[in-house]
């Protein structure tokens, strides 16, 4: 697959939110001590950047319309604003998403950003045990889960929801 970063202009064949030269200023600035992204090449980088923005577009069911229909990834966006009122301009892509692209490209190199966790309904600690409403979360990559809430918290997306079935008694 070719690498091609989104533009801001909603391309049809876009495979990544940032280039290798944003994400190695990133990472040199964030985790200067970092060995880990520097002793890639840089088609390894491009392929981890294009496994992240893959996984960005499916983290969440995102609040606002996107830019073009044919475009490939889920960014950029219609003009929306966020939960604290700024406004995400029209055909752009967050500073929040290019940089959740890199942190994610990054992680997946020592850590299985899939990791879901497991649902948990109930758990038992020797004679006492808890129990859950609704299935809790447990395990799972606490880079990803941090990142979800924060996309979510910002009004960017939310859950991917299910239908749940009320009957009266």
């Amino acid at each position: 697959m070719i690498f091609k970063v989104e533009t801001g202009e909603g391309l049809d064949d876009a495979t990544s939110y940032v280039d290798v030269d944003y994400a190695d200023s990133r990472i040199a600035a964030m985790f200067p001590e970092d060995t880990q992204w520097s002793s890639k090449s840089t088609p390894q980088k491009q392929l981890l950047l294009m496994q992240s923005s893959s996984f960005i577009d499916g983290m969440l069911k995102w609040t606002s319309v996107l830019f073009l229909l044919t475009q490939r990834l889920s960014w950029p966006r219609d003009k929306f604003k966020d939960s604290e009122g700024r406004t995400i301009a029209e055909g752009e892509v967050p500073v929040k998403i290019k940089t959740a692209a890199v942190d994610l490209a990054l992680e997946s190199i020592t850590a299985d950003i899939f990791d879901e966790g497991v649902l948990l309904e109930s758990q038992k600690y020797g004679s006492s045990s808890e129990s859950y409403v609704g299935p809790e979360r447990d395990g799972g990559n606490i880079l990803v889960r941090q990142i979800m809430r924060d996309f979510q918290n910002s009004g960017y997306g939310r859950k991917h929801s299910s239908l749940i079935e009320l009957q009266r008694a």
